[in-house]
């Protein structure tokens, strides 16, 4: 199993930074905190690419309880650090846990707001086809920032002090790959090639081609939390 074990830093007053006693704000709690690691898993990693390959860099929530979430204020609560560290790359053809937090926040139930995610390598599909883009389209250029925050019903992580709280976030990989691939602005053309029917291409080959508001819209299909 690759497993890299990451200390959360959160900058608010409800947040314990538990790691160095410079950056404890545990005299501010007055309810316990409780661990919560984030665990990511990958479910049905056949995906159609020989490498495929994603980051996830952000987890953010927001305390239920209204008078917590008044004393945030409007920044939400960062369940893993910005560190200069090398990113965690998640491999979808793998089905090994991949990733474990080690994020502690105040007793209470949080929501998830958003995931971040950074897109960097598909590439080496096979080519079925040329009726349809998805079909034609063997390799896809690096996407650095996708905020998902449409889970199709609310994610709420219940915080105890024990040690039985855990975020899991499971991921379809053939089904993410499938979505990846939809979300790009395709066209057919003679630009792309002459062999007919005309051939697909991603014009300009590069980020901006990419939809990453379809992509997001899609995340019920490839993400679940068990």
């Amino acid at each position: 199993m690759n497993t890299a074990r990451m200390r959360s830093g959160l900058l608010a007053l409800l947040v314990l930074l538990a790691v160095t006693a410079a950056c404890t704000n545990s005299e501010q709690l007055n309810s316990g905190v409780g661990p919560v690691p984030i665990e990511i898993m990958i479910v049905n990693s056949d995906t159609e690419f020989n490498r495929a390959f994603f980051d996830v860099t952000q987890v953010t929530v927001r305390p239920l309880n209204p008078n917590a979430s008044e004393v945030l204020g409007v920044n939400p609560l960062w369940l893993i650090p910005q560190t200069d560290d090398s990113p965690i790359v998640i491999n979808l053809n793998s089905d090994e846990d991949l990733y474990e937090s080690d994020s502690q926040l105040t007793i209470g139930p949080y929501e998830v707001l958003s995931i971040d995610l950074r897109l960097i390598e598909f590439t080496n599909r096979e080519r079925t086809g040329n009726a349809t883009c998805l079909e034609y389209i063997t390799q896809y250029p690096s996407v650095q920032f996708i905020q998902l925050i449409n889970f199709g019903e609310p994610v709420v992580v219940d915080v105890t002090a024990g040690t039985a709280n855990q975020l899991i976030m499971e991921f379809d990989g053939a089904a993410l790959t499938t979505a990846f691939a939809r979300s790009w602005n395709c066209s057919q053309g003679i630009a792309c090639g002459l062999f007919p029917p005309m051939d697909w291409c991603i014009s300009p080959f590069n980020e901006t081609s990419f939809n990453p508001l379809f992509f997001s819209q899609q995340t019920p299909s490839f993400l679940s939390f068990p």
